[in-house]
């Protein structure tokens, strides 16, 4: 790579939001400046929807019980999901967090051996963390 950005090649790339709609477009030969004429005009980027909250989450892996630690800047109305790698929700809890440390227990006795993921939800942002259930 001449320049040395780790992009090499031609052709030609797209953004497309998630409704379909083409966000930005370029077919010139693929090299920095496409990449710098995207402006980020109507994009969200992940972070901007990533929760700023503290999880702990013990023990990891589990079979009865999980001990899920929870540190906030600020008091706040969440919902604590598990969902398992379908990406289907198993569980659903609202509580209010308070600033500071905040402690919740889930009972996963019941749930099937595998991966699963705690999210915590505050409006549209969303903080989570993996598990694994053992039997």
């Amino acid at each position: 790579d001449y320049y040395g950005d780790g992009i090499l090649g031609t052709g030609g790339y797209s953004v497309i939001d998630h409704e379909g709609n083409t966000i930005h477009s370029d077919t010139e030969d693929f090299a920095i400046q496409s990449i710098k004429d995207l402006n980020g005009e109507g994009l969200t980027s992940v972070r901007d929807n990533v929760l700023e909250v503290g999880i702990g989450l013990s023990p990891n892996p589990a079979s009865d019980f999980i001990n899920l630690d929870i540190v906030s800047t600020e008091s706040m109305n969440v919902r604590i999901e598990f969902m398992n790698q379908l990406g289907q929700v198993v569980s659903s809890k609202q509580t209010q967090l308070i600033a500071g440390n905040n402690q919740e227990t889930i009972n996963v006795s019941n749930y099937a051996e595998g991966v699963y993921f705690v999210n915590i939800i505050s409006g549209d942002k969303v903080a989570s963390k993996k598990v694994t259930i053992i039997r």
